[in-house]
């Protein structure tokens, strides 16, 4: 499962970045310079509450997964 976290600064954001760096795994980051979002793994998620850069409570989005048919 994915998470959807949405910076509310850009002190989040780089500090967000600084702990991605260190992590294996894809991550992405999209929407405006000003409040990005950024869509990360399980791991990437507890491993920004550990470090302090978002807050587990239940409020970030939850990414849900969407399929294709090929007919």
């Amino acid at each position: 499962m994915g998470h959807i976290i949405r910076t509310q600064i850009r002190e989040q954001y780089m500090a967000a970045l600084n702990v991605l760096a260190y992590l294996p795994g894809t991550w992405h980051s999209r929407g405006p310079a000003e409040f990005p979002v950024l869509l990360v793994l399980d791991s990437h998620y507890q491993a920004l509450v550990k470090a302090g850069v978002v807050q587990a409570n239940g409020n970030e989005g939850k990414a849900r997964r969407t399929f294709t048919l090929d007919r």
